[in-house]
């Protein structure tokens, strides 16, 4: 483990010995020994954005994927080619934790997808998909899953989804348990899964994403539900799940490169049946959904941008505040453009990538209630 080169902006005038005292003791030890800059807003319930910095020697780019409960974060720094096209080079896959951070391409990983409850983490050797467990000194290659085949998702408590010979499965422990392909279509592809065997994902009629893709939920039991196309376009597609059966998404990708398509995010509750547009940030033409947590927060991206800002912004959304852009939760002055949200856990920490330093960075966005 090395100590990662992270910075810390407080969303106001706080010492760090009130910053534990809110428990932010994560945020806290990645103070320890960085450069500290306070900057003063508004009164309520501000943010506290955490650098998670380029790597050790020769790393210039970073992302975070995903964040646990316990604030373990799948974490990747490398050296740019092409950080516009996110083409990079040496790629180190981590798990950071509280501004430290255990190096899984020691162990061969080039990939790391999410992360346990427990720590267990999920990524590829190559083209295959393994696991890593808590304190384990290598990876496990997945049972049952071939070079030729990808895991997408693991939920809190370590069940994992994929395909298996371009057939969708969930994996737990050992054990592969199928599951269906929505009527009508040919492919499903699971993006995500939660406890209780709900995959959500994109069910296709060919292989190559096109237009016919729609959101769809399949449950291990067999049940299927398919959905309508995201609100303003004509494809969708799910890219989370909660434990309650709440369902984040927006357009599918289209084409080999899954370029975005037109439309907006929605998040669908299987309980009801009912299905939420949840609209685009001012001056943008689209959005899509990247994540969910337990209440029920979306976050995702809007893109398009029709006046003079950034073409792509990363937001939250809930139902008191509606979309609100990341970027204003940021302390004017600190330097950030958060542009990709990627993982939010059920205490609203926020992980994803920006632009800090001239330089494309991973970062912690958590809230800090002030008196």
């Amino acid at each position: 483990m090395y100590a990662a080169a992270s910075r810390i902006v407080p969303g106001s005038h706080q010492s760090r010995r009130s910053l534990i005292r809110r428990g932010l003791a994560a945020a806290a030890a990645v103070a320890a020994g960085s450069r500290l800059g306070i900057l003063p807003v508004a009164a309520g319930t501000t943010h506290l954005i955490v650098d998670l910095g380029p790597g050790a020697d020769g790393g210039d780019w970073s992302t975070a994927r995903a964040v646990n409960g316990a604030g373990q974060i799948a974490w990747t720094w490398a050296t740019a080619i092409d950080p516009d096209m996110g083409t990079i080079a040496n790629p180190h896959p981590c798990i950071w934790e509280q501004g430290a951070v255990q190096d899984l391409s020691l162990i061969g990983l080039d990939h790391v997808f999410g992360i346990a409850a427990d720590g267990t983490a999920l990524g590829a050797m190559g083209p295959q998909p393994v696991r890593v467990l808590p304190g384990a000194a290598s990876a496990e290659p997945l049972p049952g899953f071939g070079g030729a085949d990808g895991a997408a998702a693991i939920t809190p408590a370590g069940a994992i989804a994929g395909t298996v010979n371009g057939a969708p499965v969930i994996l737990r422990g050992a054990e592969l348990t199928p599951l269906s392909v929505p009527e009508g279509f040919g492919f499903f592809e699971p993006l995500a899964l939660n406890d209780a065997g709900q995959a959500a994902g994109v069910a296709r009629i060919d292989p190559v994403p096109d237009r016919s893709q729609r959101a769809a939920i399949v449950s291990q039991d067999g049940d299927a539900i398919v959905l309508a196309a995201a609100p303003g376009g004509d494809t969708s597609a799910a890219a989370a799940i909660n434990a309650s059966g709440h369902v984040a998404g927006g357009p599918a990708g289209l084409g080999m490169h899954a370029t975005p398509g037109a439309g907006r995010a929605f998040r669908y509750d299987l309980s009801t049946g009912e299905t939420l547009d949840l609209g685009i940030l001012p001056g943008y033409t689209h959005s899509r959904a990247t994540g969910i947590d337990g209440a029920g927060r979306v976050i995702g991206v809007a893109w398009g941008a029709t006046t003079d800002q950034p073409f792509q912004s990363a937001w939250v959304w809930d139902e008191t505040s509606g979309m609100v852009d990341l970027n204003s939760l940021v302390p004017p002055g600190a330097g950030w453009l958060l542009s990709d949200a990627h993982g939010i856990n059920d205490t609203g920490w926020i992980v994803g990538q920006g632009g800090f330093m001239g330089q494309r960075r991973g970062f912690l966005l958590v809230p800090v209630e002030t008196a």
